[in-house]
């Protein structure tokens, strides 16, 4: 499959929002650190990119996590091992990288994880492919401790 990339840019974090440290909940301390590939794939008619842009910008706030910085505290801090999200105005932002596929998505199913295209995208992605005969893919990849949050929006999407 012979993904182009189109764009990569990211999604700031809400300048509305106050900063705030988030701790790891007991559920992040004791998760394997890996990363979960998710990807929707859906036939015409579409969204269009601005439009599916307009709905993540519109959706992130509401999962601050999904933007947060993740840091280590420093040495000297009573709780130096753990490491602490920071959310809000400070926060890291969502990257997206828009990408094309000049073929029907047809014609790539059933979609091969481990295909070379796809794993360009790597990690962690949230973007749309549309494909030049019609159909979207929206493209998830989350750090493991984060990916209960996006079953979370993926229940409230469908």
């Amino acid at each position: 499959m012979d993904v182009q990339v189109q764009r990569t840019f990211v999604i700031p974090p809400p300048p509305s929002e106050p900063s705030a440290e988030v701790p790891p909940t007991v559920f992040d301390l004791v998760a394997p650190a890996y990363h979960v590939t998710v990807l929707f794939a859906y036939a015409p008619p579409n969204p269009t990119n601005a439009a599916l842009l307009q709905a993540l910008a519109d959706t992130l706030p509401r999962f601050p996590l999904l933007t947060a910085r993740r840091l280590e505290r420093p040495a000297s801090h009573p709780d130096h091992r753990l490491p602490f999200f920071v959310t809000g105005a400070s926060g890291a932002g969502a990257l997206v990288v828009e990408a094309a596929v000049p073929t029907p998505l047809s014609d790539h199913l059933p979609l091969a994880p481990s295909s070379p295209g796809l794993a360009r995208l790597h990690p962690p992605v949230d973007g749309a492919t549309p494909h030049v005969l019609g159909g979207v893919d929206v493209f998830v990849s989350l750090w493991h401790k984060h990916a209960e949050v996006l079953r979370d929006i993926a229940y409230t999407i469908d």
